[in-house]
């Protein structure tokens, strides 16, 4: 049964579903407002502390996407491997693992939305995720990337892109702007011409101002690129 949000805007009905990767069940949360056969998709990536770090302001996210007239997935993809969160150790040994379980989902909102495009949004953790699917998955039509970078075996077996927006905190510590950078590099040399914006005096966790802002740029980046009106 599906549950509704209202944030003074268009009302946003939830409901979460389950599919199966690597013989775990993985979650998907679902966030739409007023979905058609063919309105666009975001598949929706958290960082290494999970859904439920900052008051779920990822989950805040996925709600104004869907808002502006997309069908959002957001992706527990930590029940693949029981993390709560993620350090650096544990980032290196279930990286792959992640990975397959967005190449899944992906696959899962195809097999569900075959006429819709898909974008993908990632943050940090999310954003290496993110970027690991963009060059490699032709299932993602749009992808947008906050505080993240490409993980050297994508970078490694890169083969195409999808229009892309990186987007990240010039004083951020925590991901170096110069992993942003790095991306950019990688998506250009395989024939893309990725959007690049750096917020000065933004860390790794961005003020609300800001936060507001990455809001507005990907959801225009979105409606160019999946072809929405606004």
């Amino acid at each position: 049964m599906a549950a509704f949000l209202y944030t003074g805007m268009a009302q946003v009905a939830t409901q979460t579903e389950h599919f199966e990767s690597g013989g775990k069940s993985v979650r998907l949360e679902i966030f739409t407002a007023s979905p058609r056969a063919d309105t666009p998709a975001i598949l929706v990536l958290h960082g290494s502390t999970g859904v439920a770090f900052g008051n779920r302001f990822i989950a805040g996210l996925a709600t104004q996407f869907a808002q502006q007239g997309f069908e959002v997935y957001l992706l527990h993809y930590f029940d693949r491997t029981n993390t709560q969160y993620a350090d650096d150790a544990t980032i290196r040994k279930s990286f792959a693992d992640w990975s397959g379980t967005v190449n899944d989902a992906l696959k899962v909102i195809h097999q569900k939305r075959p006429e819709a495009k898909i974008g993908i949004f990632g943050y940090s953790l999310g954003g290496y995720l993110a970027a690991a699917a963009d060059v490699r998955n032709p299932h993602v039509a749009a992808t947008v990337i906050l505080s993240g970078g490409i993980d050297e075996n994508s970078q490694r077996l890169a083969e195409r892109t999808a229009p892309a927006l990186i987007l990240h905190g010039e004083d951020d510590t925590r991901v170096l702007p110069s992993e942003s950078r790095k991306l950019e590099k990688v998506l250009r040399s395989v024939g893309g011409k990725p959007e690049f914006h750096l917020y000065p005096g933004e860390g790794h966790i961005f003020s609300l101002p800001t936060y507001a802002d990455v809001v507005v740029r990907g959801t225009a980046f979105f409606q160019k690129n999946l072809r929405v009106a606004p």
